[in-house]
């Protein structure tokens, strides 16, 4: 809702009707889902001379499905059936609305804990290639009941507390169209079509892991990051923001001459171009959630010391007195409204300290130069990596 600030960690609200635990996952449950998930990434064990796409598949068959399967996916199924049950014949009641909410925010909450449990242990079997997979899955994979069924209900259940039936069917049809249409339809076809809608599917985790470990190798000009940069904006603003008409602006600089581009840019493009959109996507969210701002800057800086400043920087609404240091907190999150984990620049700066040994920080545009918004920045070491100082030869 606009005039949130959702740079901030956010306050949980209680469900309409104060159902209990909203957005939350029982105790039990997230106990159990989080046993399931260690005892799935125990099993799994790196093979000595295993292609690196195999064993990406392997961890998937073997890891990342059964854990979902087994986790909260079989819920969120009983769920859809449950609704199309109901919807297909016409509008809840005012209560079910509302239970539906509430269990959608669970369901939510399930899941993206447990894909950030998955998360935080692949950086260590699968490299860096898998912990940018990683947290690309558990960034998008909590969006499956977000953004369709907790948005439809509420809308259904905001106009019947208002006795708004009209308006109670828009919601119900939203719902109904994004998932097979208003004719019939059995519940797992409809569940099965909210998957691939939202990327949950064997096909859609290899596709980020083969994207990742191309994308790791690429090479290519500032020219290129330019564009890769502009394509990856504008998918965000499409596919993750949902609008098709903006007024959002990029602009992209860089100090390095052409010259020099083959030593300093070739050899890290992918990462280059992997970190300046995970920094974009979280700039549009907050500027598209508090209506404030609309123009990214992105800079990629040569520095007299060889090392590589990626710079994002927007001019949404900031922090306020807040310290920057708080938005890699866990469970820091852009805004529920996109499905937001919490997590997002927390793994990003953890996946460039532990695998690149470079650095991220976030600063207030106040405290540079007066301007509103932040900017974001991350150093990345020299081509042949930093200086070994006098203590460690």
């Amino acid at each position: 809702m606009p005039g949130e600030n959702p740079h901030l960690p956010e306050e949980k609200e209680p469900a309409p009707g104060g159902a209990p635990g909203s957005g939350e996952a029982g105790p039990v449950q997230a106990q159990q889902d989080r046993t399931l998930a260690s005892s799935l990434l125990a099993t799994f064990v790196p093979r000595a001379g295993e292609p690196p796409e195999q064993e990406r598949d392997r961890f998937i068959d073997e890891v990342l499905i059964p854990a979902l399967e087994r986790g909260p996916l079989p819920e969120a199924r009983d769920l859809i059936t449950e609704m199309t049950e109901v919807l297909e014949r016409g509008l809840p009641t005012l209560a079910q609305a509302r239970q539906w909410i509430a269990h959608t925010e669970t369901l939510v909450a399930r899941t993206g804990q447990m894909l950030l449990d998955i998360q935080r242990a692949t950086g260590g079997l699968l490299g860096p290639v898998g912990a940018f997979a990683m947290a690309e899955i558990a960034h998008r994979g909590p969006k499956y009941l977000h953004m369709v069924i907790r948005s439809g209900c509420f809308v259904i259940a905001e106009a019947l507390a208002r006795g708004e039936t009209e308006k109670a069917q828009t919601g119900r049809k939203f719902i109904l169209e994004h998932i097979g249409g208003m004719q019939p339809l059995p519940a797992d076809e409809r569940f099965m079509i909210l998957l691939q809608k939202y990327s949950l599917t064997r096909e859609d985790f290899q596709k980020y892991f083969r994207d990742a470990g191309e994308g790791m190798q690429a090479f290519g000009s500032f020219g290129a990051i330019h564009g890769q940069v502009e394509r990856r904006f504008f998918r965000t603003i499409r596919d993750v923001l949902g609008i098709k008409q903006h007024e959002y602006t990029i602009d992209c600089n860089t100090n390095i001459p052409l010259d020099q581009e083959t030593e300093e840019i070739v050899p890290r493009f992918g990462l280059i171009v992997e970190v300046l959109a995970e920094l974009i996507t979280n700039a549009l969210k907050v500027m598209e959630q508090t209506g404030s701002g609309g123009k990214l800057v992105v800079s990629v800086i040569l520095r007299k010391n060889g090392s590589l400043l990626l710079k994002v920087r927007d001019d949404g609404p900031g922090i306020g007195d807040k310290d920057p240091e708080a938005l890699f907190a866990a469970g820091e999150t852009t805004t529920q409204r996109f499905g937001g984990t919490g997590m997002g620049l927390t793994f990003l700066r953890q996946n460039i300290e532990r695998h690149f040994q470079g650095y991220l920080t976030a600063q207030k545009n106040t405290e540079i130069d007066g301007g509103s918004g932040m900017t974001f920045s991350c150093i990345l070491p020299p081509a042949g990596g930093w200086p070994r100082s006098s203590e460690d030869a």
